[in-house]
């Protein structure tokens, strides 16, 4: 990298995560799966709610700082006193949305100053986070229109979903403070908690069992992978790239390097998300209807699956691997951020300003994002530029290669969150800034060479 060798930078001595911290969110995740096997087998509603609140209480203030556990509490009575005062015609859901955004710019703003530069306390911020999310989600179900998420047939009418009822005070802090997912997803939004609630599931029924069966096998798939790839491939600090403490002399082998560290970190995401998972399908959250079976894509929150193989054999690979990651927070975002946003050609800048906002305030969440974006945009537009008819294999492997290869290029910003913007660009300088040239190519040959129109049938 211009201007940056191996001689002047010296390597970084820690990833500024201490082992404490990565402990306490460890242990945090995995106490839940014992406290859900309980609550699955409480026979009343009422000792279901009293139980998931108490125990989120304890293994919040058992893993959080006391002082932001404090502050979350006040914001999230202050919410509840919204809901519960305010009337229909105040829009108190537009208030509750705006009022977690805020609050969650304020802790970040306060964490910056407190502590400069701020430690990647990763246990209180997946906290803060998930207290928005769920604040919002239940602001806008309780008091907002409804929207519905359910697919119909072409020329049928979709029908309304119920309105959730407002909660009581029990019920509120029991969802807001519930143990499953509390510092990292799946996103659990108030209707689904509720209905789990009036339902009152007690027994593991014989399909619910073979359901968490295969999710704990997937787990522990994922899980093996993580530890082989960790083993054979250390961490990689992605802000090495940054320094150039790497000493990678040409694009090629920095390519190399991104294949080997994403691919680690992906079996991370997935590792830590199907294990949040697990709380709730042996609590019996996601039991969705009257045969009490889970509706599991209610509460799943990775398909690693489709992601690393699945997106081989679709025409659109970078958009069947979005639709595949973080579920549940994609859910939430259509629900609360895109169906409605006024403006139609404006939801998805919405949808992914939002997405953004939600990881944090560097400039590489932004650069990745709206890159993304932009990315998945192209795919969805070229497929008429490109018409191969050799064999099927082949073109398999040259798009796994092709979309894996952008999806690194285009992330490495986000894996480097305490970079400046200009040290991301120079990131993508070293590696030729290759992908952004082929989209301006793209967008040319889209000009030149746009889709034609079917005309209309008479």
């Amino acid at each position: 990298m211009e201007n940056m060798t191996s001689e002047d930078v010296a390597p970084p001595s820690s990833t500024n995560v201490d082992l404490s911290d990565t402990l306490r969110f460890v242990l945090g995740t995995l106490v839940g799966i014992p406290l859900g096997a309980v609550a699955l087998r409480i026979p009343t509603t009422a000792g279901k709610e009293l139980w998931i609140l108490l125990s989120g209480v304890a293994v919040l203030f058992g893993t959080v700082q006391y002082a932001y556990a404090l502050v979350g509490f006040a914001f999230s009575m202050l919410c509840f006193g919204i809901i519960k005062l305010l009337p229909d015609i105040a829009c108190p859901q537009g208030i509750i949305f705006f009022l977690g955004m805020g609050f969650l710019l304020a802790y970040r703003l306060v964490h910056l100053m407190i502590d400069n530069p701020p430690p990647k306390d990763m246990v209180t911020g997946a906290y803060i986070m998930i207290l928005c999310y769920r604040l919002v989600s239940l602001g806008f179900e309780v008091r907002g229109a409804e929207i519905n998420m359910s697919k119909t047939k072409e020329g049928q009418k979709a029908k309304a979903p119920a309105k959730t009822p407002s909660p009581s005070l029990i019920r509120y802090l029991s969802y807001v403070y519930s143990f499953p997912g509390m510092l990292t997803g799946p996103v659990l939004a108030y209707a689904d908690f509720h209905q789990y609630l009036e339902t009152n599931p007690v027994v593991m029924s014989s399909e619910n069992y073979d359901v968490w069966k295969k999710r704990v096998v997937y787990f522990m798939q994922t899980a093996g992978v993580f530890v082989f790839a960790t083993m054979a491939f250390p961490a990689p600090e992605m802000k090495r790239l940054v320094t150039g403490w790497l000493g990678l002399r040409n694009c090629i082998e920095m390519f190399i390097f991104l294949a080997f560290g994403c691919f680690r970190l992906r079996f991370k995401y997935y590792t830590i998300w199907m294990l949040a998972e697990q709380s709730f399908l042996v609590a019996g959250i996601g039991c969705g209807d009257q045969k009490e079976s889970y509706d599991l894509e209610r509460i799943k929150a990775i398909d690693p699956y489709e992601i690393e193989i699945g997106a081989m054999a679709q025409k659109n690979s970078i958009q069947h691997m979005i639709a595949h990651w973080n579920m549940s927070v994609q859910r939430w975002l259509v629900r609360c951020v895109y169906k409605r946003f006024p403006s139609k050609q404006l939801r998805s800048f919405a949808l992914f300003t939002v997405t953004a906002y939600v990881h944090g305030l560097s400039p590489g969440f932004y650069l990745f994002f709206f890159n993304l974006a932009i990315l998945d945009v192209l795919e969805k537009k070229s497929q008429h530029l490109f018409v191969y008819e050799g064999p099927k294999y082949l073109m398999v492997v040259v798009r796994y290669m092709i979309v894996f290869r952008a999806f690194e290029y285009i992330v490495v910003p986000f894996h480097i969150p305490t970079a400046s913007l200009w040290e991301c660009v120079l990131v993508w300088q070293t590696l030729g800034f290759s992908f952004h040239i082929v989209g301006a190519i793209l967008i040319i040959a889209l000009v030149v060479f746009p889709k034609n129109k079917k005309p209309k049938a008479e």
